[in-house]
């Protein structure tokens, strides 16, 4: 897998989202860059989406999204 690209060469960084209290990143991927409120609503869904002792801090992780909706996630730190 590709760090700079870990959905495949079509996939660009459409926005990201830091936790500075968990220092913690979760980097949005998709075809465009994403607006704001994009990045707010996939954000919003990807943690809704987990579980409530599903740990982030000190991460990085790497979610695909596709017409709003939230897709695999990855995580590229050991």
């Amino acid at each position: 897998m590709n760090p700079e690209h870990p959905f495949g060469g079509e996939y660009i960084l459409g926005g990201k989202v830091l936790v500075k209290q968990e220092n913690f990143c979760l980097k949005i991927w998709a075809k465009r860059e994403l607006t704001d409120e994009e990045i707010l609503h996939a954000f919003d869904a990807w943690r809704a989406a987990q579980p409530k002792d599903f740990q982030r801090r000190d991460k990085t992780l790497h979610v695909l999204t596709e017409n709003g909706v939230i897709g695999e996630t990855k995580s590229l730190t050991a």
